[in-house]
């Protein structure tokens, strides 16, 4: 009878924090409902679509791409403004999606209409929005540069909410590149504005923020205390996305202490979410965080597995294609803007949006199915334990023999090629080297050692030029000095072509060459000179 009460109020309780919880959506749901001119309704529709981003992603998609498709049933009545404000959450959907290309194409758009109405505020908007897009591009400049653009205009307007979040994500920017002091700076001052404001949301995402760069500057204390709070937070508020960014900056502060079981329960939080609402963004960084817990863990299978899971999602929001997309983009907007100046003509999108609508049904057979289903789990899952153990003692055997033989296979190829007299050998040599995979770290530190012996002067040139190159331009750097080509290479590092191809647009640049002149001929030449 205990159990029943305890229940009974562990219900009511739960019950009332969803109501409390659900009241903005039950309003917005409200409105919507009765809305009764085009105007209203689409107002509706864009506020609850913007609520949605935030608690409920593939909610938020259906309103959108509905009022989109309303809009152009009713462009003549409603007017292009509305075009760009629908835009504008759509390319939050996009870029939430990890399709930076195409949420570039929305916010482009939707910046022609609003500069052709001289609606500041939304053009600062749209600002932000395409400094987030070169944010995650790791295009730190451009994405400095429309942060300052957002923060001017914001400034002029007087729009105090629009210049701390401008704050804050340059701040955001300054900690990717690892400059701490000023990120906190930042970070200072975008609080500052809005607890003058006193605006509890954006304060919270201050909050958020500030927890990796107390860990990032040695105060764990503080920062597991605040990513608690803030967990406990985003819970109470339903917002997803902040919920999977702290699961994974408490993963972080674990990951530091060396408890890296802790932290990869938080891991496995925020993958599980992200998944959930499809932010192949948070996916992303999920599989690579993972990755390196197993690696810490000396599960390499398992941190192979999860790589593999990080270069597939990365792969498929990083590449060359869209890179050149996203300029191709660029390139057009500054075309068009300085073509049509005060008359901008936007064709319209030709796209159909397709709603589905979910059906359920239950039986009340279902409860006994679901009794007996639950005792024969129990039983397959005992049975599973118990082998489950003896095969990861078997697997963990297996693993330890075959990092040794890839030890001896990496030796001996690099043997090979020292001692190679004549061109045949040479060509054999190469095609040992092309049978390695180097997939974890262990594998590319015993493949550089070998290496530097062999090419002794090779590494202390790369690091006595002015270049700064990269951890990864370094191993394309090394692999191309072996004559090896993109195949090859993607081949034996266990990624896509296209992320060899993109590595190497990046050096190209770097190095401000050609196609037609080879790399590795140009540093020896020019390095040593």
């Amino acid at each position: 009878m205990k159990y029943i009460i305890f229940f009974s109020f562990f219900f009511s309780s739960y019950l009332i924090f969803s109501q409390e919880l659900d009241s903005t959506l039950v309003r917005l749901e409200q409105t919507l409902k009765t809305a009764t001119s085009d105007t209203s309704k689409i107002k509706a529709m864009l506020n609850l679509g913007e609520y949605e981003l935030d608690h409920n992603f593939s909610k938020a998609e259906d309103i959108i791409n509905e009022a989109y498709t309303f809009f152009k049933e009713k462009k003549k009545v409603l007017g292009q403004n509305y075009e760009a404000l629908i835009l504008v959450e759509l390319g939050v959907l996009k870029r939430r999606k990890g399709k930076h290309s195409e949420a570039l194409k929305h916010y482009i758009k939707a910046l022609g209409i609003f500069e052709k109405e001289k609606d500041s505020a939304n053009i600062a908007d749209v600002y932000h929005n395409i400094a987030m897009i070169y944010k995650y591009e790791k295009e730190y400049p451009k994405s400095m540069d429309y942060f300052r653009k957002s923060l001017q205009l914001n400034r002029t307007i007087n729009n105090g909410s629009g210049e701390g979040l401008a704050l804050l994500l340059m701040g955001s920017n300054y900690k990717s590149l690892k400059q701490y002091d000023s990120t906190e700076w930042y970070y200072n001052k975008s609080k500052a504005i809005f607890s003058q404001l006193n605006d509890a949301k954006n304060l919270q995402r201050v909050n958020n923020y500030l927890v990796t760069i107390y860990l990032k500057t040695g105060r764990e204390a503080l920062a597991l205390k605040l990513g608690k709070e803030n967990i406990a937070n985003s819970k109470k508020k339903g917002v997803k996305l902040d919920l999977v960014n702290n699961y994974f900056r408490i993963s972080q502060i674990y990951y530091s202490e060396k408890e890296y079981r802790e932290a990869g329960r938080y891991v496995d939080s925020g993958i599980k979410l992200a998944k959930k609402e499809g932010l192949k963004q948070k996916i992303t960084e999920g599989y690579s965080k993972k990755s390196k817990l197993w690696y810490k863990l000396k599960n390499y299978k398992s941190a192979y597995f999860a790589h593999k899971m990080y270069k597939k999602y990365s792969d498929s929001i990083y590449n060359i294609n869209n890179a050149k997309k996203i300029q191709e983009l660029e390139l057009k907007y500054v075309f068009e803007k300085e073509k049509l100046k005060d008359s901008l003509h936007f064709s319209q999108e030709k796209r159909e949006i397709q709603l589905v609508a979910d059906s359920e049904s239950s039986k009340k057979t279902l409860y006994f199915m679901l009794l007996v289903t639950t005792l024969l789990l129990s039983a397959i899952i005992a049975f599973l334990v118990k082998r489950d153990f003896k095969y990861k003692k078997r697997l963990l055997e297996l693993e330890n023999k075959t990092l040794l033989e890839e030890k001896e296979q990496i030796t001996q190829a690099f043997e090979n090629l020292k001692n190679s007299t004549n061109e045949e050998e040479r060509v054999k040599a190469k095609q040992d080297i092309l049978k390695l995979k180097i997939l974890i770290e262990d594998d590319w530190n015993h493949f550089k050692n070998k290496f530097e012996l062999l090419y002794p002067n090779f590494l202390p040139l790369l690091k006595a030029s002015n270049f700064k190159f990269t951890k990864s331009e370094i191993r394309i750097l090394i692999l191309k000095k072996l004559d090896l080509g993109t195949k090859e290479i993607a081949d034996m590092t266990g990624v896509s072509n296209d992320s060899v191809l993109k590595t190497q647009y990046r050096l190209r640049k770097k190095l401000d060459l050609s196609k037609t002149i080879d790399m590795i001929s140009f540093l020896e030449k020019n390095v040593e000179n």
